[in-house]
Formats: structure tokens, sequence, C-alpha cells
């Protein structure tokens, strides 16, 4: 006779289209128990389905409240979460991969139907299709951000998105402009409109939100200080908009200098003359930077004007974000120490001004290896000083300092006992008692100690490597 199941081990049977269901009450998210049922072709495959969500269910992990799939979840995210939580920016890019790319190729999947080939699948299609690897990447990253917001709802028991793997793509490498290229830049925006923006991109390496957002009050013209407080970004959902800096550290206080003072004072003389009918309002209000009538810069428009600049002054062209790049590394050559342009750039992580903004270019590698070179001949006229063919016969008689040639027993401290001997050797005809010091005519005692200290300190690094060798020789053995 088979045996009864026990309360809350739930049951299963055939259904009347010849399929099996398994059924049992599990805890819901919400608190309450709710039945849920898992089918199979055989009895086995249903009840094994049911003993895997039992034995979740013991663990502590609930039930979802309701069966979402990926396409409604998506959206219910986007309206819930990022729109209330993120940046407008952020909700525009998410918004986008979402509308453009994950729904009508994973919105049809439930979340617990979500696995790691599917989603593997997907992505190797859109790489195949000819997105690029950054874009597959940020696909892979909007859909990891979802799901760990189903996770935290207890929705998804994991997060399928992490264990996708996105080919690693390489990264343009920055060559940031050198002191003649920047210099360049500089004398040829005299007649530009925008000038004063320019000197501020160039000579603080602000970001470009930076210094679209720059309002008059941030500028202190009495105590020669520059505030920087907001930047101006545009969204498709809110249009032109001022916001927080990208991270607490943007926040700053910098000195004005005297160029940057100038360009501001001409800027301000000039923006007095435009017809704005009314003073701006809005995101406008205050603004430094502002249109002929009064509305706030594209900053798209701002760096189509920079790259025609370039273009008319035949100046090699990179963006206006990589100009932070070409402010760091000029610091880094005039000798500023890493943590004040650290603070000059307003990044959170030195390890940001030192790793990803700071670059060499072949004025410093060409200085670095003449340094080099200048130490390693230096050294090597350490080796050939006079005398240092006197006293290799002490150290090694081949010349190469190797211990095993040294006489038994020696050490620093008799071979300079043996070289004292030889200095202070009495000459033929020298009487003790006299005020006189013995004197060998090629070899006086304060000349050649001189020579025994320039030579000692390269023969002591030499004797050094030779005695560890000699004893890891010794322990193999």
């Amino acid at each position: 006779m088979a045996r009864r199941a026990a309360n809350g081990e739930g049951s299963v049977w055939r259904r009347p289209d010849g399929r099996y269901e398994g059924r049992a009450y599990f805890l819901a998210a919400s608190g309450k128990h709710k039945p849920r049922s898992f089918y199979g072709k055989t009895h086995k495959e249903a009840h094994d389905k049911l003993t895997a969500a039992l034995a979740q269910a013991q663990r502590g992990i609930p039930i979802p409240d309701k069966t979402w799939k990926l396409g409604d979840f998506l959206d219910n995210w986007l309206s819930h979460e990022v729109l209330t939580n993120k940046r407008p920016s952020t909700y525009d890019q998410c918004e986008s991969i979402t509308r453009i790319y994950l729904k009508p190729g994973l919105g049809r999947y439930s979340l617990s139907q979500l696995t790691v080939p599917i989603v593997q699948r997907f992505i190797n299609d859109q790489i195949s299709s000819g997105r690029s690897l950054t874009n597959a990447a940020t696909i892979r990253k909007v859909l990891s951000s979802a799901l760990t917001s189903a996770m935290r709802q207890e929705l998804v028991t994991r997060n399928v998105a992490r264990l996708v793997v996105v080919p690693t793509h390489t990264t343009r490498q920055v060559i940031p402009w050198s002191f003649e290229e920047a210099t360049q830049f500089l004398q040829a925006i005299d007649e530009e409109p925008m000038r004063a923006a320019y000197v501020l991109l160039v000579r603080y390496g602000l970001r470009r939100g930076e210094v679209l957002g720059l309002r008059w009050c941030d500028v202190d013209f009495s105590k020669n200080s520059l505030h920087i407080e907001q930047q101006l970004q545009w969204s498709k959902r809110l249009g032109f908009y001022t916001g927080p800096l990208k991270t607490s550290s943007a926040r700053r206080t910098l000195p004005l200098i005297d160029e940057a003072r100038m360009a501001l004072l001409a800027h301000r003389s000039k923006q007095s003359l435009y017809d704005t009918q009314a003073s701006p309002s809005g995101p406008a209000k205050d603004l430094v930077f502002t249109t002929s009538s009064g509305l706030p810069v594209d900053p798209k428009n701002f760096t189509r004007a920079f790259r025609r600049i370039c273009r008319q002054n035949e100046i090699r062209e990179i963006t206006v974000h990589h100009v932070r790049h070409t402010t760091n590394t000029l610091l880094k050559m005039l000798g500023v120490q890493p943590r004040d342009r650290q603070l000059i750039l307003g990044h959170s992580q030195l390890d940001m001004t030192l790793g990803v903004y700071e670059h060499d270019n072949q004025a410093l590698r060409r200085e670095s290896l003449t340094k080099l070179g200048d130490a390693l001949t230096t050294e090597t006229e350490e080796d050939q000083a006079p005398g240092a063919g006197l006293l290799s016969s002490l150290f090694a008689v081949d010349g190469s300092g190797c211990r095993q040639l040294l006489p038994s027993g020696s050490t620093f401290s008799t071979t300079l006992r043996h070289l004292t001997d030889y200095f202070m050797e009495p000459q033929p005809g020298f009487e003790p008692g006299t005020s006189s010091l013995p004197y060998r005519p090629e070899h006086s005692l304060f000349t050649g100690l001189t020579e025994v200290s320039l030579f000692l300190t390269v023969r002591r690094r030499r004797w050094k490597v030779g005695k560890v060798a000699v004893n890891l020789a010794v322990k193999d053995v």
C-alpha cells in the first residue's frame, strides 16, 4: 500500500492531458503561504521539480508572489527604481538598452526560466550581428543590475547575467596633447566667443558639464577662487538640467589664476551685450556660459565647436574629455605631486589620477632613458676608478667579484686591513718617530683611501650577491 504524503510534502498526480503535476504550499515573499505547481512529462520529472522547490523553501528562500516575465519586470524596474533613484542620464541609458535589446530578445522568458546558456547565447548573437564589445558589455551590465534588484525582492535566487562571459574589448589608447599642441590650441581660441570655457578646460582639466554648469556666483573675483558645485547635462526626458557632480570629491575650490580671471572678465563684458530680453530662468539662471539668447550651451554643440577649432588650425584632434588627460599629464611633467593633481581634477581615488588619466610621451621616455644611461655610465666609471686594478686582486682573481675566489677567511674588515697595511707600509729610508707619514710615490695615504672608498662602494654590492649565491649553493648540496 502506497504511503500517504505527510503534511507539507505536497503531492504528484497525473493530469487529464497526460502530464504530471506536483503541488505544495510554499511561503511567499509577501509572508503568506501559497500553492505552487510543477509539471513534467513523467512522474519522476514532476516529483524532482517539487522536491527541489521544497528543499529551497527549507533553506528559507520564499517563492515569488507573482510569476514575472522579464519584459514586465524590466518595465517595473525602470519606473520604480531607476527613475526614482538614479540620475536622468542613467535612466536614459537603461531605458534605451531595455527597449532596443533586452525586451525584444529576452522579454518573453520568465525570471525563473532565465538561465546562463540563454543569456550567453543572446549576448553572442548581439556580437555576431555586429554590435561592438562595448555595447555588449553595456547590455550585460543593465541586465545584471535589473536581476540584482530581482534578487533583493527574492524573485530569483541568483543573477545569471553575472555568470555570462563577454570578450574583453581593447581600450583605445589615449595620447594627450603635448605642451606645444596645448599652447597652439590656446593661441587658436583668441577670437572664439567661448574662449573662457576652453581656457578653463585646458588650464584646470574641468569636465565638460562642470564648465557649462559654472555659475557667476561660483566665481569669486575678490578672493580669486573658483568653486565647482554643479554640472550641466541634457536628458531626453528633462531636456537641459543642472545636477550634482559626478562624485563628492568633484566638489572642489580652485585658485583663480590670472589668465582664467582675465578670460572670465572679458566673457562677462561680452555676455552683457547679448539681447536676452529678460533674465534667464530655469537651468540657465546665472550661468557663466550661455547662448546669445540666454539659453544653456548644448554640450554636443560645445564638442562640435571644439573639433572645428582643431581642424581649422591643423591641431591633432582629441576628444573634449581627453583634455583632462592632457592637463594631468602636463602637471606630471612639471613635477606636481599626485595628491595635488587628484584634488585639482576632482578624482575620488588616487588610482584614477595615476592609472587612468596619467600618460607618458616620447619626451618623458627619452628623459627617463637618459637618466638611466647616465646612472649606468657613472656606475661603470666608479668600477674603473683609479686603484680598481690594484685592489681587484684582493677580491677576485678574475675581477668578477665572486666570493668563492677570495682568500680563505677573507672579510671586508681583513681586506680593509690589507689595504691599510699596503698604504702604510714604510718605504726605504723611513725612520720611526719622525713627523712625516709613510709615502709611496704612486699612492699617497689620502689618495689611496679615497680610491678604496670608491672601489668598495661598487664591490660591496657584488660581494653581497656572491655571498647569497654561495649560501644557496651550499644548501643545495
